[in-house]
């Protein structure tokens, strides 16, 4: 019997693309033991699928005007027709009736999660965030729960070791997802044009900008500067990374990659659901966090610079903390979990 599983998520350059790279990430750990995966999402954009198919996988568009029963309906029916045993939901708007009927339909249910805020009816239950241990989770007795650091869910290429540490170098690295971000971004590249000259030759900026962002070519005619470095919709993260010394970035899955490469960072909140993170890994002694995005002016994130780098020995202790908290090795772990729980084995071997 052929092994399959199916990962239910939705991305856009609205949504951001958190929840498909970490779903990617997944699927290739699971292909590496043999398994054929699938992928069901909302067509919201083309190029989401288009990313998934690009990478060998099978992916189904469904409507995106579809309600949650009409969403379900076409999910349970996919799954059938290709008899998916594993189904990963990575989802912030299925409730537990969604996880709960493809349950009952026989399939092992993953549910993926970063809130805490809902019940939830699955058989493994991961959340990777740093407080996530913290939360008083509603699950079913059967629930395995996978929580915490250890279980981060980074791409393969995070495995690696990350380069020794310059003390003298300060490359500052600039990225808010893979999405519009709310153009925060450009409110950061103003800010570095208002340091001194030497300054900005010494941070010798690299800023992402990612997949989802429009007309990157006027971003780069408006903020033409011989000291920025653009790069758009980048291949090679790992080594974007490994080159960074110091980042500026949103609070969200971002911050776990920073975290294995020991690039520590100030941090704005993009989303409601980064306020917790950003917290957190603020108390930890990693990221400072200058809190919601339309509160944090150019002028805040400026002061904020010049302060790290007027005090970068303590950024070579935030970086230490920073090397600690993730290893690379939470996807393996998960696949581990999921592959040897008894529902799992019994379903390959019948």
């Amino acid at each position: 019997m052929s092994k399959a599983l199916c990962f239910r998520l939705d991305a856009s350059s609205l949504l951001g693309y958190g929840h498909l790279i970490q779903s990617l990430a997944l699927a290739d750990a699971f292909n590496k033991e043999g398994w054929v995966a699938h992928f069901v999402v909302k067509a919201y954009e083309e190029k989401v699928s288009e990313s998934i198919s690009s990478r060998g996988y099978a992916v189904y568009d469904i409507p995106a005007s579809l309600e949650e029963s009409e969403d379900l309906a076409c999910f349970s029916d996919y799954i059938k027709k290709n008899s998916c045993q594993i189904v990963v939901i990575d989802h912030h708007d299925l409730g537990s009736r969604y996880a709960s009927s493809i349950r009952h339909q026989g399939s092992l249910v993953v549910n993926i999660d970063d809130e805490g805020t809902r019940e939830f009816s699955c058989d493994i239950l991961v959340n990777y965030n740093i407080y996530a241990n913290s939360i008083n989770y509603k699950t079913e007795s059967h629930t395995r729960m996978l929580l915490g650091p250890r279980y981060t869910i980074l791409r393969s290429e995070f495995a690696k070791e990350p380069a020794s540490f310059s003390s003298e170098r300060k490359r500052l690295l600039v990225l808010m997802g893979g999405g519009y971000a709310r153009g925060e971004v450009l409110k950061v590249a103003s800010a570095l044009l208002l340091l001194p000259e030497k300054i900005l030759e010494c941070l010798h900026p690299m800023l992402i900008l990612g997949p989802g962002y429009p007309n990157p070519e006027t971003v780069l005619k408006e903020f033409n500067h011989p000291s920025f470095t653009w790069i758009i919709n980048p291949k090679n993260i790992w080594e974007i990374m490994n080159d960074a010394d110091f980042a500026i970035c949103g609070a969200g899955g971002t911050l776990y990659e920073l975290s294995r490469m020991g690039v520590p960072s100030i941090t704005i909140v993009l989303d409601k659901n980064q306020k917790h993170i950003a917290n957190a890994f603020e108390n930890a002694g990693i990221t400072q966090n200058l809190g919601w995005y339309e509160n944090v002016t150019k002028g805040k994130i400026t002061r904020s610079i010049m302060q790290w780098l007027e005090k970068w020995d303590h950024v070579i202790k935030r970086r230490n903390v920073s090397l600690k908290l993730v290893d690379g090795k939470g996807t393996f772990r998960i696949v581990n979990h999921i592959l040897t729980s008894p529902i799992a084995e019994k379903m390959v071997t019948n």
